[in-house]
């Protein structure tokens, strides 16, 4: 088998329906509740406040989010991630397709979320441009939380080269591979369903937790606080980072 090499755009085409009922089926209903209840405390955003969440994968936080009492607009790439969740309609949530860096509104929302480690899916030239939107959309004052487990100080330590599991009815597997020059996993994934499969390669840029906080610092924000997790632990090597920011 070939050396895994994705292309930079390789996000636009990777995430089809079995792939999309994998991801969206890996975090219980329980867990996104108790997501949902972290980032409501830590936006602190005023009561039927407006949110982004992006990109939103199925749309399950945001659903969350709707359900304690928010408006919040969910943007995605994927069309099969969006219909993925099977869950009903949310008052005042709603969602549509686009990409990360297309993001045009200026100062709209009271608060925003990058969830579920898609960050570093870009180019950096683009995860740039993406940060930078997002403040520009926020509100003064307002707060953006950024979650990634593929941050340097969580995933290089025990960097695998492979994974393989099954679970609900799924075989999913993953080739790694990491290219020092540029920071950077590419990672054949290949998952299973009955005798349907899917099987695409991503590229994850690998960041420290300062080349996050220089990009946030850069586009206008101040970082508020880090976290290692959604109960209160400290950011941390072998944690995966949730950064929250300020629009100044």
């Amino acid at each position: 088998m070939s050396t895994p090499s994705a292309d930079e755009r390789w996000y636009r085409t990777a995430f089809g329906p079995i792939t999309a009922a994998f991801w969206t089926g890996l975090v219980p209903k329980e867990r996104v509740e108790k997501e949902a209840a972290f980032l409501a405390a830590t936006l602190e955003a005023p009561p039927g406040g407006l949110l982004l969440d992006v990109p939103c994968g199925a749309g399950r936080q945001a659903r969350a989010l709707g359900r304690l009492g928010f408006r919040v607009e969910g943007v995605d790439i994927s069309e099969h991630m969006l219909a993925a969740s099977g869950e009903p309609p949310v008052d005042g949530v709603s969602f549509r397709q686009g990409e990360m860096t297309a993001i045009t509104a200026t100062n709209r929302y009271d608060g925003a979320i990058c969830w579920g480690n898609s960050f570093g899916y870009l180019s950096d030239a683009d995860s740039r441009a993406f940060i930078a939107g997002v403040a520009r959309a926020l509100r003064p004052g307002a707060r953006f939380v950024l979650e990634s487990g593929a941050i340097a100080e969580n995933i290089l330590a025990a960097f695998q080269p492979t994974t393989e599991m099954t679970v609900a009815g799924f075989r999913f597997s993953a080739e790694r591979r990491y290219d020092v020059a540029a920071s950077a996993m590419h990672i054949r994934y290949r998952i299973e369903r009955g005798v349907e499969a899917e099987e695409f390669t991503a590229r994850q840029a690998v960041y420290t937790a300062a080349e996050v906080l220089r990009m946030a610092e850069q586009a206008g924000l101040t970082t508020e606080s880090l976290h290692g997790g959604i109960g209160g632990e400290p950011a941390g090597l072998g944690r995966p980072l949730i950064a929250v920011f300020r629009r100044r």
